[in-house]
């Protein structure tokens, strides 16, 4: 089964349509932003340039031009939806037909075995005690080493904040967490493609796309607002957090970071069956090899 992983706008779904539409093959999207329902501009699912490709939209899962996407619209954005929920949703879609396509490393790393989810469930009861805490009170409230871990983006965000909070606090009443050990990956030969571009020209292509989507991305955020998506945490994380002030180089900064993120990710990915490549054209001539 192929992955094809990498940063955001490093060509991941151009290069996995190209690649299911020879060979007959279907996508798991695996993005963590891709599975809230009405959230298709900022998180990618539409394509940019829409002039002549089919886009249907069914139960269950998308077709853009002809290739059937799963993963996309699988939960409300006021709901809580876990890696846990991931891996359930996603077991019975694995298999030699499918390629995981996507750019959030712990839903790849949990597929593949790397990891495994939390033992540590919501704790509703403090979640709503914490709710309106401002995220200055909430940093309060963790150690130093686990808000030194946590990057610029996380440690503003008072879910996050509350989930690490959460976590601390099962941690000081269990002693599970610290025997949890990696779980089997789904795939016992697993091909992954990553697209390993220049920073640079990432940042050229993000900042384009930006550019591209933003009269499109105003309208969907401020009908997400009235279907009461406003404090949806969706709406609260990366790209929608800030359209709502209009703020466009925000965004662009914000994916920068994102970006950042993703390549010191994906770095430790380092096996005989991991394949780097600076160009999606290069990769999807190694993939046509194999096949």
């Amino acid at each position: 089964m192929i992955y094809i992983v990498g940063s955001t706008s490093s060509g991941k779904t151009s290069l996995a349509l190209k690649v299911c539409k020879k060979f007959n093959k279907e996508i798991i999207s695996s993005d963590s932003r891709q599975i809230y329902k009405h959230f298709d501009v900022g998180t990618g699912k539409l394509p940019v340039k829409s002039s002549g490709v089919s886009v249907e939209k069914n139960s269950g899962f998308w077709k853009i031009d002809g290739v059937k996407i799963h993963m996309y619209d699988v939960c409300d954005a006021n709901s809580l939806y876990t890696v846990s929920d991931y891996l359930n949703d996603t077991k019975d879609l694995i298999g030699e037909d499918k390629i995981v396509v996507g750019g959030t490393g712990l839903y790849i790393d949990n597929l593949l075995g790397l990891k495994r989810p939390s033992p540590v469930q919501p704790n509703m009861k403090l979640r709503m005690e914490l709710e309106n805490k401002s995220p200055s009170d909430l940093r309060l409230m963790l150690p130093k080493e686990i808000l030194d871990s946590m990057n610029q983006s996380d440690i503003n965000n008072p879910r996050r904040l509350i989930r690490k909070i959460e976590i601390q606090e099962y941690v000081q009443k269990n002693s599970d967490m610290n025997n949890v050990s990696s779980s089997e990956s789904q795939d016992k030969n697993p091909q992954i493609i990553i697209l390993d571009l220049p920073r640079e020209e990432l940042f050229n292509r993000v900042d384009l796309w930006v550019d591209e989507i933003w009269d499109s991305l105003v309208i969907e955020t401020r009908k997400l607002i009235d279907l009461g998506y406003e404090n949806s945490f969706p709406m609260q994380g990366i790209i929608y957090n800030k359209v709502q002030d209009f703020a466009i180089q925000f965004i662009k900064n914000d994916l920068h970071a994102y970006i950042r993120r993703q390549q010191t990710w994906f770095k430790k990915y380092s096996s005989n069956n991991v394949r780097r490549f600076s160009s999606s054209e290069s990769a999807f001539d190694y993939i046509e090899s194999v096949m």
